[in-house]
């Protein structure tokens, strides 16, 4: 089972999964949870999920991609496929994608901007828009 952690520091069960199946995981205190699951091992069917602000639903998305991290803010969640982005609004509105030189290592959300970190150093971007680095 998975559980979210309630800003009262109870345990609220969401879902059933796999231990196999789960993959990433991230979560923000009062924001957002995300979720991947790549269902049949690693042949890039995926299954995401965003969970809102307070546990009032999710959203469900399936990649193709191979999802290689997750990153949850508290108004935003990001799916990274290597070393591409797409981040999601709490609406889940895709508001920005991002396209990087080199594979993302780790993200993290911080109000409306969105920091990469690559082995070259580390990129901060606006959740809002769209970025090809070179």
């Amino acid at each position: 089972v998975f559980y979210l952690l309630e800003s009262d520091g109870s345990l609220h069960a969401v879902d059933e999964y796999s231990v196999n199946e789960l993959d990433h995981s991230d979560m923000k205190k009062d924001g957002m949870t995300v979720t991947a699951l790549n269902l049949y091992g690693n042949s890039g069917n995926v299954l995401a999920k965003i969970y809102s602000k307070g546990i009032k639903g999710s959203f469900e998305h399936s990649f193709t991609s191979e999802v290689t991290a997750v990153c949850a803010g508290a108004s935003n969640a990001a799916f990274v496929f290597g070393n591409e982005i797409e981040i999601y609004d709490q609406k889940d509105v895709l508001t920005g994608k991002i396209s990087l030189p080199q594979a993302c290592l780790g993200c993290t959300l911080s109000d409306n901007r969105i920091y990469v970190c690559v082995s070259g150093g580390i990129y901060s971007f606006n959740v809002s828009e769209n970025y090809e680095v070179e």
